[in-house]
């Protein structure tokens, strides 16, 4: 359904301005909220990129130099002398232990970040555990928490994530590089760990970044650890040496960038929240001034809406208190716009109800005058008729058939003619009037007058204007056949339709020129002029009669009706009007 149909004006109007200030600026923010974030989103990703490529290449070159000290380690003979073989003096093991250890001794101190050394061989010699050196039994490596890590990636030299080692100030968090020497020919081996201080590591990678390598095991994380999980699914996914990923707000932004040596990922994660806290807030601050104004405009508008309004509720309570004799100078008149037209018309309109009113007055009395004369003279014929059949009987005791004939058929015309007031007759009643008349006529003109009368019976009980046919008749009697020896009158009425043709012909003089302009007071012409106004007022177009010269000689009349099975109804255009007094 249509609101503007059903709803009050002041409500679509005031509903119509909130809302559409409502939306606007619901638009407005939407449109800068998601803008600023996409800027913030590219801005963040790029400098966050630049920042993770210059970790990324330091942290590297550490654990580069890390790993090729480890290489060198395991490729030296005194350390593979000393884990292939074991024999001698204690004397002599003793001596290869300190050379091994002074190997490693030198790896740890000449590099700073490593914390210490450990070497899983078998039969270790026993020392501190807390040494910076430190040989462990081989066998204690399966028991380490991170074995598992060794075991799953199934090669000879790794990192392994952040754990704890005992150390001079107890427990030690480090990533440790693990490489497994091996001698080939003497099939021994060993396993070189050296143990990297985190919070070194952690220097340089800053907050919410994680060392991960390609299997997704983390390194070392700082910050909100739990952001590393939102990281850890999209690590197959990073491809090349850096890029980003803008994922949903769960995830945030995922910006990564990769060894350039290795397949170790240094990974930074920042929550949705904090890259769009910049454009929530100016996201609120946009509602919370959209709001001020929208509740200024609220205001306005139903300032508005109610100017707007008021004029057409004014003239509808005086449209809903109208009365006759109403004071138009209710109305306002200082209106020049629009409304102003409304008063002004709504003003000529009272005024000519108010005439239209006076002239029904008029009108009213005038009718009921004439109903009064129409009852009045209703008596003079029924006083005739009611003499006529007197004289009848005096004429048939006279011996005067004749005279009493006539008597008798006038008195079945007068019968019709009353027909209780009514102005439709039957066709049935309409061509007895008609045959009574020409029967008259036949006695005056003994018998060299002749009709014809062809009808479908199913048109009797159909309607007709009362005396429709009467004026055509006697006209051709009267004037058709002026002055002549004889004449023949045929009448025929067809079905067509909805239409009833009655078709009035006669052998006669014919119409003459300016028939149609002829005296109003000659009787003919003013029957036929009264007939046709008449059928225009009951019917209208294409109602009607049409006269023409026949070819032959003599006149034809047509006459079209519609088909009216009822009297109460006439059809005239396209509206019904009643009958009776039409």
């Amino acid at each position: 359904m249509n609101p503007f149909k059903k709803y009050r004006i002041d409500y679509l109007l005031f509903g119509s301005f909130a809302g559409t200030i409502a939306i606007l600026l619901i638009l407005v923010t939407w449109i800068s909220y998601s803008s600023s974030t996409k800027e913030l989103i590219n801005t963040t990703s790029f400098y966050q990129q630049q920042l993770l490529n210059e970790f990324s290449k330091k942290i590297s070159a550490q654990l580069l130099i890390i790993e090729q000290k480890a290489l060198i380690a395991s490729r030296d003979d005194k350390v593979l002398d000393y884990i292939s073989d074991q024999s001698g003096s204690a004397e002599q093991l003793s001596q290869k232990y300190v050379n091994v250890q002074y190997n490693m001794a030198q790896i740890k101190y000449s590099t700073p970040i490593i914390q210490s050394v450990h070497l899983y061989v078998d039969n270790p010699v026993e020392q501190d555990p807390k040494a910076t050196v430190y040989f462990i039994p081989k066998e204690d490596l399966f028991k380490e928490s991170w074995y598992t890590q060794i075991e799953n990636a199934n090669t000879d030299s790794m990192w392994i994530g952040e754990h704890q080692i005992r150390g001079m100030g107890g427990e030690i968090p480090v990533i440790s590089y693990m490489l497994k020497i091996t001698d080939q020919p003497k099939n021994t081996e060993a396993f070189l760990l050296i143990n990297v201080r985190t919070a070194l590591i952690k220097d340089y990678m800053g907050a919410n970044r994680f060392l991960v390598n390609a299997d997704g095991y983390p390194l070392t994380v700082t910050g909100d650890t739990a952001l590393l999980s939102k990281a850890v699914p999209y690590i197959q996914q990073m491809k090349g040496e850096a890029g980003f990923f803008q994922k949903l707000e769960q995830d945030g932004l995922i910006v990564w960038s990769k060894f350039f040596y290795t397949d170790i990922y240094l990974i930074e994660v920042t929550p949705w929240q904090l890259i769009t806290k910049g454009s929530v807030d100016m996201a609120l601050t946009l509602l919370i001034v959209g709001a001020a104004a929208l509740i200024f405009a609220l205001f306005v508008t139903l300032a508005l809406s109610r100017n707007f309004t008021k004029p057409i509720y004014l003239l509808l309570k005086i449209m809903n208190s109208f009365s006759l004799n109403f004071n138009t100078k209710a109305l306002p008149y200082d209106y020049e716009n629009e409304f102003g037209l409304l008063f002004r018309g709504y003003r000529l309109q009272v005024e000519r109800i108010e005439s239209l009113y006076k002239s029904l007055e008029i009108q009213y009395e005038q009718r009921r005058e004439a109903e009064i004369q129409t009852l009045q003279a209703l008596i003079n014929p029924h006083f005739l008729y009611n003499t006529l059949d007197q004289v009848n009987w005096i004429a048939i005791e006279e011996g005067q058939l004749k005279m009493s004939k006539i008597l008798s058929l006038m008195g079945k015309m007068f019968r019709i003619v009353l027909s209780k007031g009514e102005g439709m007759i039957t066709i049935r009643d309409e061509l007895t009037h008609i045959q009574c008349y020409l029967d008259i006529q036949r006695i005056r003109w003994e018998n060299r007058l002749t009709y014809e009368i062809a009808i479908d019976p199913e048109l009797y009980p159909l309607y007709i204007p009362k005396l429709t046919l009467q004026p055509f008749v006697e006209n051709a009697v009267i004037h058709g056949f002026h002055e002549r020896p004889s004449g023949h009158l045929t009448i025929s009425l067809l079905r067509e339709q909805d239409d009833v043709l009655i078709h009035i012909k006669d052998d006669g003089i014919g119409l003459h020129a300016g028939w149609n302009e002829a005296d109003r007071n000659s009787m003919g012409g003013y029957g036929i002029r009264n007939v046709k106004e008449r059928l225009d007022a009951y019917f209208g177009q294409p109602y009607g009669i049409q006269m023409n010269n026949r070819s032959a000689g003599g006149t034809h009349v047509l006459v079209q009706l519609p088909a009216l099975y009822e009297k109460t109804l006439i059809k005239r255009g396209e509206h019904f009007v009643e009958d009776s007094h039409y």
